[in-house]
Parts: structure tokens; sequence; C-alpha cells
């Protein structure tokens, strides 16, 4: 009779147990549920950690054409000037290191780089445009929404504007009011979770 109150304790035990992880488990399946019917943000969001911190601009000859930032906290304590001439330099020597470097020819050159805090997506057009995405860790490849910047936002925007000159920083709202609306519809832009 002992025996069988053990087994019979523990079997409970394990039985209430299991009915609160099944209920935790309806809560959370309820709770996405919710919020995709609801649609306030998209499912990806409500678990995702990552965002979106900065875009740089560079001409081919190194002059920063446009920087912008959405949700970088940490400044780096330099001017954007210096920090624009030091993106651009480390950008110029990676490039060079991974062409010298490279067991076989790169077809497409540097993309992106991943650090303990962010990651640096690359894109190069043929005119010597380079575009520069800071993310999260977490983000995964930003290329294609680095080539949609370029082809949807930026040629549309700035070369077909009479009204920007090329070559000069880009100051078109439009230009800046499509980039951020693109920018925040992706999912990567979800803000930080802490």
């Amino acid at each position: 009779t002992k025996e069988n109150n053990i087994i019979t304790y523990y079997c409970k035990t394990i039985s209430h147990r299991f009915q609160k992880l099944f209920i935790n488990i309806q809560f959370f399946l309820k709770m996405c549920i919710l919020v995709r019917e609801f649609k306030t943000v998209p499912l990806v969001w409500v678990f995702s950690k990552m965002t979106i911190f900065n875009l740089y601009i560079f001409d081919r000859n190194g002059t920063c054409l446009y920087y912008t930032e959405w949700n970088r906290r940490n400044q780096s304590g330099i001017s954007k000037e210096e920090e624009f001439k030091l993106m651009y330099g480390m950008i110029l020597s990676i490039k060079s290191f991974c062409s010298r470097l490279s067991p076989t020819d790169l077809k497409d050159g540097f993309l992106s780089y991943r650090t303990s805090k962010y990651k640096l997506h690359f894109y190069e057009t043929a005119s010597g445009l380079k575009f520069i995405l800071n993310t999260d860790i977490n983000a995964g490849n930003m290329r294609d929404n680095i080539q949609q910047i370029y082809s949807n936002i930026y040629v549309e925007n700035v070369i077909k504007n009479p009204e920007c000159k090329l070559g000069q920083q880009i100051t078109s709202e439009l230009f800046q009011t499509k980039l951020d609306d693109y920018i925040r519809s992706l999912p990567q832009f979800a803000t930080k979770l802490s």
C-alpha cells in the first residue's frame, strides 16, 4: 500500500504539472491567434529580438551621401564625419582582404560580417555606390532588402528626381519617407525586446 500511495502521489503530481503546461501552451497559442487576427503586429515580431540600427550610403569616392539611424542605442563618441571615414575605410579594407585571401573567385565579393553585437550587411552597385546596413545579429541575409532600397527607392526617388544632384548629399524628403516606410515594414525592424 505504501508503494501504491507513492505511485499515486507521483502520478497526480505529474498529471498536475502537465495540466499547468497544457494551460500555458493553450494561453500562448490563443495570444498568437489574437495577434494574427487583429493584425496589430506580424507574429514574427512578437518573439523577435531583431532590429535595424542604421544605414550608410557612400559614393565611389567615399563621400557619405546619406546616413540615417533607427534603433541605434550607442553612439561612437566621434563626429559623424570621422565615423563616415572610418566606416568607408573599414569597408575598403575588408573588401581588399576578402578578395586577396579568397581561395576562389568572389562573384559577389564581401557581403556581410557579424560581431557579438551587430551584423553589417554590404551591397555595392555597378556604379560604385556602397550601401551599408547594420542590424541585430539575429537578422538574416539583408542583401535582397538592400537591393530593393537601391532599385525601388534610391533609383526612383534620387536618380530620377531632377532636384537631386548626383554626388551630393541626399536631402529629398520623398526618399527619406519611402526609405523609412520600407525599413519599418520589414520584420527585421521589430524594436528590440529587453
